[in-house]
This record gives structure tokens, sequence and C-alpha cells, in this order.
């Protein structure tokens, strides 16, 4: 018994001694790890800044590799550079609305009638009441943008362009261009019903006039223009009978016009950059050729185009403000034009503006 008593205390003693020595070397290493000192966070003087600076920034990426469930940071997201300029606001947005077919199809596919009476109706039916949906969105997503205009602390989305008829949607169906004419007619008159409201200016962007349009049509769009015209809230331009490629040749036979009637001389032609070119083109201070005939005011010359969203999957330019989309970013969503919603929007906005833009440099 007394031989087992000290054998006893002799292991009592060595495990505590082995416990002081633990803990006297955690204590320690406390005392010497970076930016800590005596457990009370103070920066150690005595430690490397780089080195105390490096261990900070590993804990950082420690903590947001958690809370990101291992997902590294996005490398163009300018947030994770502390030096990098303030987010951007989105001031000028472009919409290519694509999907309105698809959509119809697999919302109203099973519907009776052949195509001419289907688009012979104020609210097409059958799959080309697909338009018509698109074209009531088209009004709620102008909602959206004014609600967020409203919300936003800097200036937001003071303007909008939207892709509502390419100079190649002529060639579709005579049955098609039935519905959409009356889809156009339809949307100009709700509208209209609600920019002044909305304090909404609209601008018309066509690099054929309209002149391949009915009359009516035409005329409606000219009405909505005049009827908003001193409207100074955010400025909707909408793409009707235009064409990317087209509006550039216009705007080079503008310049040829003017210098045929000596409104610049050889060496303002000469001396001539990518500014001065664009007041030749839509929303520039020249009145494109194509619209002289419509006797339209003067337009809002738009800021430069942050951004292009573009709907149904589809991921190609399809002939949409190519010059003025040289350094848009671009943005594209499963989802047919119809079935946008707000949320899709505000992604789009806080996404952009957490965006890298160096424009080439």
């Amino acid at each position: 018994m007394e031989l087992d008593t000290i054998l006893l205390c002799h292991l009592t003693v060595s495990f505590v001694a082995a416990m002081t020595i633990m803990v006297g070397a955690w204590s320690a290493a406390r005392l010497l790890r970076p930016g800590k000192q005596g457990g009370e966070g103070e920066g150690d003087a005595s430690v490397d800044p780089s080195v105390a600076a490096a261990a900070k920034r590993r804990r950082k990426m420690r903590k947001k590799k958690k809370k990101g469930k291992g997902n590294l940071p996005n490398p163009q997201v300018e947030s994770e550079n502390p030096n990098s300029p303030p987010p951007r606001s989105l001031l000028h947005l472009g919409v290519i609305m694509d999907g309105n077919r698809r959509f119809g199809r697999s919302k109203y596919a099973d519907a009776g009638g052949n195509e001419e009476s289907l688009a012979n109706t104020s609210i097409p039916t059958g799959y080309l009441r697909g338009h018509y949906d698109g074209g009531m969105k088209l009004v709620d997503f102008i909602s959206w943008c004014i609600k967020l205009r409203k919300l936003s602390p800097s200036p937001c989305l003071s303007h909008l362009t939207v892709y509502a008829f390419s100079s190649e949607n002529y060639s579709r169906p005579p049955s098609e261009l039935k519905a959409l004419h009356n889809v156009f007619m339809s949307f100009c008159g709700t509208l209209i019903s609600k920019a002044n409201d909305w304090c909404l200016r609209v601008q018309l962007f066509s690099s054929d006039g309209l002149k391949k349009m009915p009359k009516e049509v035409a005329e409606a769009f000219v009405e909505l223009v005049e009827a908003t015209k001193n409207n100074t809230g955010m400025v909707l331009n909408v793409c009707v009978g235009y064409g990317g490629r087209d509006e550039i040749l216009n705007g080079v036979k503008g310049v040829v016009e003017d210098f045929k009637s000596k409104v610049v001389d050889f060496e303002d032609v000469l001396k001539m950059d990518d500014e001065g070119f664009g007041e030749y083109l839509s929303g520039g201070s020249k009145t494109p050729l194509a619209l002289k005939h419509l006797n339209l005011p003067p337009a809002a010359k738009p800021p430069l185009l942050d951004v292009v969203l573009r709907t149904s999957g589809e991921q190609r330019i399809s002939n949409f403000l190519i010059w003025q989309c040289a350094y848009s970013e671009f943005f594209f969503l499963e989802k047919t034009w119809p079935e946008v919603e707000e949320k899709d929007l505000r992604r789009v906005k806080d996404d952009f503006e957490r965006r890298v833009r160096r424009f080439g440099k």
C-alpha cells in the first residue's frame, strides 16, 4: 500500500508538471501571435507589421471561405479590392426583349383558329398572344425601373432603351406582323395614360423612320413621343424598325449631307472623333436622316450604354446598338421576356455595380 501511494504521488506530480509546461507554451504562443498581445487585442509593437498584416488577411480569408462555403472571391468584383473606386451607378440599360413567341407557344399553343384569325384582334390569341404579354411586361418593367430610381441613393436608370422591332423583323409572316402592329397600338395607348404620372419621356430610335409601318402605327408612336416631350424623369428609347448597321450608315450619310450643305468643312470631318460622329446617331444632337420627315422634338442625349440585357437564353447582339455597346456589360437570362420579374432587374443592377470596368486601361 505504501509503494502504491508513492507511485500515485509521483504520477500526479508528473501530470501537473506536464500540464504546466503545455499551458506556458500556449500562453507564449498567444503572446507572439501577430496583432495580439496579452489577450487584449492590441497590436504587438515587437512583431513585424507586414507579418501581422499577412496574418490578418489570412484570418479574413478563412472567415470568408467559411461564410461562402468555400467559394473563392470573384476576381471581377470591385468590392474585394479596398483601393478600388466606389461602385458605379447603372445609368443606361438596354434590353433585347427576346422569347415572346416561345412563351406564347408554351402557354397558348392549344388555342384554336388559323394564324390569320389569331392575329385579327386587338389582343392576339394563340401563340401570338406572347407578343401582347411581352408588350405589357414592358409596361411593368418600366414601372420597376422608375421605382428603383426612387429607391436608389445615387443617380440611377436615367435611360432605358428597348429593342421592340428590328429592321430584320419585317420578314416575318404577315399574320405575325399584323399581331405586332396591334400590340404596338395597345402599348402606345397604355403608356400614354401612365407616362405623365411617371414623368416618363419617350423617344424613338428608328433607322428606317417607320416608313414600312402602317400609317396608324407610326402615328401612334409619334403621338406618344409628342405627348411626353416635356417630361423630365426617366427617358425611354424605343427601337422600332431599327438596325445598328443601318444607323451607322445613316450617320455617315448625315455627315456627308452636312459637308455638302457646308455645315461642316473638310477639316471638321477629318478631325471628327467617335463622340462627334455619335451626334449623328440615335439620341445625338443631329436628327438622324431617317427621322427628319417625322418632325420629332430634339432628343435627350443618353449617357454611355452601361448594360445590355438579353432574355430567353440567346447570347448575341442581333444588330442592337452596335456602336453604343462597345464597352457595355452583358447579362443573359434564361427566362423569356414575359417571364422576367422585378427581382431580375435588381440582380442585374447589383451585379453591374460590383463589376470592374477598365475600358481597356
